[in-house]
Parts: structure tokens; sequence; C-alpha cells
């Protein structure tokens, strides 16, 4: 593994896209020369041009709060040092970046039209139409979209969506009891199943979250009664018009991480958390003029 701890990020922002007025969604830096890259999910995917182009495999999240590495070769989660600062990029920067004078912002969206990512591919689509931001207090659901949120660390959410079928049976249906319940003999022969992301930490932090889980269904008869407390019942409606309004994390997607991490859950930082509240409906980032804005 080669990675230098002294080499600091190569500035605030992914390389190729300042450079080309382009535009990303989360920042990865390279482990080895500094070099700041856009995340797969971004247009470009720039970080994991570069780690080929390259010869290095390895990167750590620039986001404010991560501090994961990932290895594109692997396709593993890896323990790291602390590199040296920054350790992420400017906290009041937006998402999608970058959005600054002289520099080009993400696109602004027409009018009738999806959610720009909704039409990259059929399931994707199906996801947006009938899914994303659709309040749920389904258990069961929460509990795949939270174990499933968690996968996607460091990859795409395509790449998850793909292989939602292949965890649901992995997975017991998302039984979050039965996910509890599984022995280290199961989650071993896991990690030698192709129908899932087989990251060991991935893997064993699914069974975590699935006894923490159940613990906090006792303690307030359900995990949807407890996550929408947070909100009061009253779903949070933003209004984007363009790719740019969108956020990464919230106060409240803090504040939430911050207490399920207490509670024994893994990969639960706030901009998985995020995620996890646009999935279970809390949060509405429809974009002004998607035909599945609801408010």
């Amino acid at each position: 593994m080669d990675i230098d701890p002294a080499v600091p990020p190569s500035g605030e922002g992914c390389v190729e896209c300042l450079a080309s007025d382009g535009w990303w969604f989360h920042l990865r830096r390279c482990a080895t020369c500094g070099h700041i890259g856009c995340c797969d999910s971004s247009p470009s995917q720039h970080a994991s041009h570069h780690a080929a182009d390259a010869g290095h495999p390895v990167i750590q999240s620039y986001e404010p709060g991560e501090d994961w590495f990932w290895d594109y070769e692997t396709k593993q989660y890896l323990e790291g040092p602390q590199l040296a600062p920054p350790h992420h990029h400017p906290t009041e920067q937006p998402t999608p970046g970058p959005r600054a004078p002289g520099l080009a912002a993400a696109p602004a969206l027409a009018s009738a039209v999806r959610c720009p990512w909704a039409d990259s591919s059929p399931a994707m689509r199906d996801y947006h139409d009938h899914e994303w931001c659709v309040p749920s207090h389904d258990d069961r659901y929460l509990f795949e979209m939270l174990i499933l949120e968690g996968a996607q660390a460091g990859l795409s959410w395509a790449t998850v969506l793909n292989r939602r079928e292949g965890y649901r049976r992995a997975f017991a249906n998302f039984d979050p009891g039965k996910v509890a319940a599984m022995t280290d003999t199961r989650m071993e022969r896991l990690l030698l199943d192709e129908r899932i992301i087989r990251n060991r930490l991935k893997v064993f932090g699914a069974r975590a979250n699935a006894k923490a889980f159940v613990k906090v269904q006792r303690e307030f008869g359900s995990f949807a009664t407890y996550l929408w407390d947070w909100v009061d019942g009253t779903r949070v409606v933003h209004h984007p018009r363009a790719l740019a309004d969108l956020a990464a994390t919230t106060d409240l997607s803090d504040r939430i991480s911050k207490d399920l991490k207490r509670r024994g859950f893994t990969f639960v930082g706030s901009t998985i958390v995020y995620s996890f509240l646009q999935a279970a409906g809390i949060v509405d980032d429809h974009v002004e003029g998607c035909p599945q804005k609801r408010a």
C-alpha cells in the first residue's frame, strides 16, 4: 500500500473539473500524490481515472467528517495513517461544486423534467419515481435503506442499486432481527457472495447495525418513531432549483449521525445519514419542476 502521509492535497477542488469548468458531487484525495478528484457519482469520475492512469489506487475521502480510505484495485476499505492537512475541502463549499466567481456551477435544470440523475438507467429512474423522498414508516424498508446507503460509501448509488436483489437474499429480506442473529460463520460466507459488495467492514457492519436497530425498536416501539421524532413527524421539504442548491449534509443529519454512532451504528457519517433521510422521505430534495415533487 503506497501511501505518503507527508504530501498535502492538491487544492480545494477536483483538479480536472476546475481546469475544464466541470463540477462534482464529492471529492476524493489520492493517498500517494495528493491529487484531488471527483467521486464516481460525479459526471467525470476524475478520482478513479487518476487512480488508474497514475497507478495510485488508494484514496481517502476529502469530505468533512469522513476519514475512510478506499483501494480501487481491491475494492476494499483500508486503515491508513493521518495525512497532511487540510483533511477536507472547505466546509462552506457547496455540493455540487464548485460555485464561485469565474468557475462554472452545476447546470440549472429545465422545468417539468426529472432530477437529472434519475435518467441514467431504468433502475435509477424507477427508484427516483417511486421511492426517493417518498415518506416511509416501514421499519423493514428503513433498515434496507440504512444498509444500502452504508454500502454505497465510496461507490455510486447505481452500483448498490444494481445489487439490491442480491442484498435482499443475502440479508434475509432485510429483517433486522434475523440479520442481528446471523453467526460469524454466516457472515464469513457472505464475504464470498458475488451478489453483494464483499467488503468485510460493510458486511459485518450490517449485522452491527441490525443489533443497534433492534435496540432502537425496543426503546421507541419502532425505528420509524425514533427517526420521525427528529422532525416532529413533519417532512423537511427543500426547493432546489439547480443541482448546485443540493446539500450533502445539514445540521439535522449531523445530529442524527452523532446519535446513531452513540447507539452503536456504523457507516452513519453525516453524508450517509443525509442520503438516508432522502431515501426515507424525511427530506424532499426533488428539484423544482420535477414531476415527483410532492410539496
